[in-house]
């Protein structure tokens, strides 16, 4: 299961960086919960030259549920399927997603090899 600190609401923006470890196949990580915001970059570190991870962005959605009793709750859908770009590295290298204008709003690890993997947002 993934771990990280939740980067507190006070940093500034531009500061809001944290790194995402014991990823693990199956791990569904929301962007928002991280960082409180999208990330712009991402960068994905793996030990071993053996290391696969396949993983998809984007593909969680988030659905205001609305309620007259109690307040508003937010529903987190994670999507399946070829409308989601799914991408695939491997090697012991750093993966860099972002600077491009494209905006992470979450992760979903479909496959992993690696022992050891970390995630950095920012």
């Amino acid at each position: 299961m993934a771990t990280y600190t939740k980067v507190p609401s006070n940093v500034l923006s531009p500061a809001r960086v944290t790194a995402i470890t014991a990823v693990a196949a199956g791990d569904k990580i929301d962007m928002f919960d991280v960082l409180g915001r999208p990330a712009q970059n991402m960068k994905i570190m793996t030990d071993a030259s053996t290391d696969t991870i396949t993983f998809r962005i984007n593909n969680c959605a988030r659905v205001v549920k609305r309620n007259q009793s109690k307040p508003d709750e937010t529903v987190q859908a994670w999507q399946a399927g070829s409308a989601f770009p799914t991408f695939e590295e491997t090697g012991d290298t750093v993966y860099e997603y972002g600077n491009t204008g494209l905006e992470i709003h979450s992760i979903e690890i479909v496959s992993s090899t690696a022992a050891a993997l970390t995630i950095t947002v920012f």
